[in-house]
């Protein structure tokens, strides 16, 4: 028996219009619901805080690391710069050095070293080093003050000095301090605080 035209047309559509439900039922399910969503959202909120807190805490160790990088070279070309005076007998002259910039010792300045520039400066950059010349100071001002405290309570500039270091000699029954090396010393004690922790006025 051969079927009708009619017949066929409408078991090919019935065919169709099934297979279309079960593309559109299999092509929902892969969609997002608010849920899920939300706790994506959440997931990477919690991972930019995480990775703000690590950049945080590296630019932190950058400073300080680089601080204390510029302090070694300075105390380096202090050392050098005793050795040649001790070679040529010229230990008499050190006491005139004690007074004067540590950074002309170096042959090269760090970049972000600013000159002589006066305590009243106010446009020094923070991440900066500096020599005042009425002080008579090596001055670095520092940047991520949120995290640094020194020892007369202010959080902004870390003052150093070229200072001799002195040995006690027994002459006879005389005994005399002669100096035996120089050093470039902070006026003041000073510590980097935890990245984590709030800062205080």
């Amino acid at each position: 028996m051969i079927p009708r035209r009619g017949t066929a047309r409408r078991a090919r559509f019935n065919r169709e219009s099934t297979g279309m439900k079960t593309y559109n039922a299999r092509s929902s399910e892969k969609g997002f619901t608010l849920f899920e969503l939300v706790v994506v959202i959440v997931i990477i909120s919690l991972l930019a805080v995480v990775a703000l807190g690590y950049y945080r805490k590296l630019l932190v160790r950058i400073e300080s690391s680089t601080l204390e990088y510029n302090l070694g070279t300075l105390r380096s070309a202090a050392a050098m710069t005793f050795a040649e005076y001790y070679l040529h007998g010229r230990l008499s002259e050190l006491p005139e050095l004690l007074d004067t910039n540590p950074m002309s010792l170096l042959a090269q300045v760090p970049k972000n070293y600013r000159g002589l520039l006066p305590a009243a400066a106010q446009d020094v950059q923070p991440g900066s080093w500096y020599f005042d010349p009425d002080a008579q100071h090596l001055v670095y001002q520092v940047n991520h003050r949120a995290y640094f405290r020194a020892g007369d309570g202010q959080n902004q500039q870390i003052f150093f000095k070229m200072r001799g270091v002195y040995a006690d000699r027994q002459k006879g029954a005389e005994a005399k301090q002669i100096v035996v090396g120089l050093d470039i010393q902070p006026l003041q004690n000073y510590v980097w605080l935890p990245v984590f922790e709030l800062d205080r006025p």
